[in-house]
């Protein structure tokens, strides 16, 4: 089975976190790490353009859930 494409999420200003899973709860965006670490970020501190064409360069969706994918 061929791994899920990792989703990056553009802070600001200029930092990238690679992400296995993410979703949103109230204002603030939850993410999982490679490492399978948590972090999250509130929602008006990512570049959401950065983001979103960062991720289309390499051919990923990026799609707001509200629950976390299962693997």
């Amino acid at each position: 089975m061929p791994s899920r494409a990792l989703t990056l999420i553009a802070l600001k200003p200029e930092v990238v976190h690679p992400a296995k899973d993410y979703w949103v709860a109230g204002r603030l965006l939850f993410y999982v790490l490679p490492d399978g670490s948590e972090a999250s970020t509130d929602l008006n501190c990512i570049d959401w353009q950065r983001t979103t064409d960062l991720n289309a360069e390499r051919g990923v969706r990026v799609t707001l859930r509200t629950t976390p994918t299962q693997f």
